[in-house]
């Protein structure tokens, strides 16, 4: 198909709807605003200082007006002018703005005045909203520092309320649930003191005159040993120790050594009774027979086997009683082939019940040894219990591995 143009198609424009829209953006009659499409001729001009004519003869570089090389005339006209140009992406054409300087200086007058205007204005806005933030943020610091002071003078029952949900509110709480768990742990303090002497006042209630019962039995051995009763004499002694070791209330530690000699004690007057019936066994390495236990922590775990476990068995009874070191924690366990016991209520209680067991315990069992450990140590320690029916129970207890010529912490 052949391409060659054959004409023109000529559009008449009426250009009063264009002119409508240049004068909108026309500040001043000496400003000037046209179209010129790319490369052609000015289509539309509002304005008087120049002809459209005239600026074709005009470069204009870096917003500014030069004379093409065949120009004649004087450029001094356009020195305090400004010129500003936007390109159309849709359409060929460019809309050009030559603007007096005065024009600009005098807008950019008005804007900087506007501007201090709307500054002066708003200032005591930002000032008031500025003093109700600082208010917020201070009232309730001043708030905290007063409470604090009135718990510091006494009112240790004084809480912070009606706190935010902010940071100073969460800070609040915070101080509220600490001065809670402070009051908890000085009212545990205090009981553990009453408690303390309430032990003392019952352990001396029970040395009512011990040093008689003690001459009573030596006496006792004294007149075996005379009558060729080496049984009674020795029986004597043994019962001797045990009253002596259990009474000696004024030091509440003592060495393994010592506990399970004391046992041994306890095992031969419970041999006596029961005609050699029980087999006691101990494990234990001599590297740990210094380790430093609480008093009366292992004798009455023996008592309680023989009580409770052995009571109803039939055949071979033994008690076992080992001690090892596991990570500096000496732990000690006694052992028998027992009938067996419900460990898991026993666990349950021995983790619940520590203050009552020093409260309304008659006599030093599990719950008191236990009590007493986690009393001394911490209650990562104590006592645990495992058993199977028919076949036995093991109770164990871990404590911290101390020697006992090491001090107190």
């Amino acid at each position: 198909m052949d391409q060659t143009p054959v004409g023109y198609l000529v559009c008449d424009v009426d250009p009063k709807n264009f002119i409508q829209i240049l004068k909108k953006y026309q500040y001043s009659q000496d400003q000037v605003i046209w179209i010129q499409p790319g490369g052609d001729r000015v289509a539309l001009m509002q304005g008087g200082i120049i002809k459209p004519a005239q600026v074709q003869a005009f470069e204009w570089t870096e917003n500014k007006v030069m004379a093409k090389d065949n120009w004649q005339g004087s450029m001094m006209q356009f020195d305090q002018y400004t010129l500003f140009q936007v390109g159309q992406k849709k359409y060929n054409f460019t809309v050009y703005s030559l603007v007096p300087q005065f024009i600009l200086e005098h807008n950019q007058s008005i804007l900087v005045r506007n501007i201090l205007l709307c500054a002066l204005m708003l200032f005591p806005g930002f000032l008031w909203l500025s003093l109700v933030i600082s208010r917020n943020l201070t009232e309730p610091l001043h708030y905290m520092v007063k409470i604090i002071n009135q718990i510091k003078g006494g009112r240790t029952k004084l809480r912070m309320k009606q706190m935010n949900e902010d940071e100073i509110g969460i800070l609040g709480k915070n101080f509220n649930e600490m001065l809670d768990w402070i009051e908890v742990l000085s009212a545990r303090e205090y009981e553990g003191k009453l408690l303390l002497h309430d032990v003392k006042y019952k352990a001396l209630q029970a040395q009512v005159n011990p040093h008689f019962l003690y001459n009573t039995l030596d006496t006792m051995s004294a007149i075996a040993a005379s009558q060729h009763c080496p049984t009674v004499g020795t029986l004597c002694r043994a019962l001797s120790n045990l009253f002596r070791y259990s009474l000696k209330m004024e030091e509440p530690f003592s060495t393994l050594e010592d506990e399970l000699l004391h046992i041994k004690n306890y095992m031969y007057v419970m041999n006596v009774r029961m005609s050699n019936s029980i087999e006691c066994k101990f494990q234990i390495d001599h590297v740990l027979l210094g380790a430093k236990i609480p008093r009366l922590s292992l004798q009455p775990l023996v008592e309680n086997a023989i009580k409770h476990g052995l009571k109803n068995k039939h055949g071979d009874k033994f008690i076992c009683i080992m001690a090892k070191l596991k990570d500096d924690i000496l732990m000690i366990s006694v052992e028998d082939n027992g009938v067996g016991m419900n460990a898991e209520t026993i666990n349950l209680c021995l983790e619940n019940s520590m203050m009552d067991a020093l409260q309304k315990s008659t006599s030093i069992g599990m719950d008191n040894i236990n009590a007493r450990i986690k009393m001394l140590y911490g209650t990562q320690y104590g006592l645990a219990v495992s058993s199977e029916k028919d076949k036995g129970s093991k109770v164990l207890i871990c404590l911290p591995y101390v020697r006992k010529e090491e001090k107190d912490d």
